[in-house]
């Protein structure tokens, strides 16, 4: 069972990876788009125990920051099954500063992200302009 285990985390691990830049990848098809879209940075979130790759891009011209929308998963502990689904805030960038007066770029409707906690991970709620 703990062989089956951690087969199953690498492949988690790499999949998350894979759909933490999956966005990008479906618009390197278009040569146009292609050369001004670009991952801007990087981060890391644990859910369960498994690490999930959240981008910040730009896509044709606007910023764009992935999120963790949802997570479900089994109980069973003989074949557990987690599912993560990623969303993705889009819009102008915008330039903020920090508390350590640095500066760094968000997608402009993007208030804040607040985070939710559930049975070990962290769900995200993108708080935006004009949200009611």
């Amino acid at each position: 069972m703990r062989r089956a285990l951690s087969h199953l985390s690498v492949w988690t691990i790499s999949a998350a990876i894979a759909l933490g830049i999956s966005a990008m990848a479906a618009h390197a098809a278009e040569p146009a788009a292609a050369e001004s879209d670009y991952v801007l940075s990087m981060q890391t979130v644990n859910i369960l125990g498994h690490a999930i790759a959240l981008s910040k891009y730009f896509k044709q011209g606007k910023l764009c920051q992935q999120y963790v929308q949802s997570v479900s998963h089994s109980e069973d502990p003989m074949s557990f099954k987690m599912d993560v689904q990623l969303s993705e805030v889009c819009d102008e960038p915008e330039a903020r500063k920090k508390a350590d007066g640095s500066e760094e770029l968000f997608p402009k409707k993007l208030v804040e992200m607040r985070n939710t906690q559930g049975y070990g991970y962290v769900l995200q709620l993108p708080i935006v302009k004009g949200m009611k």
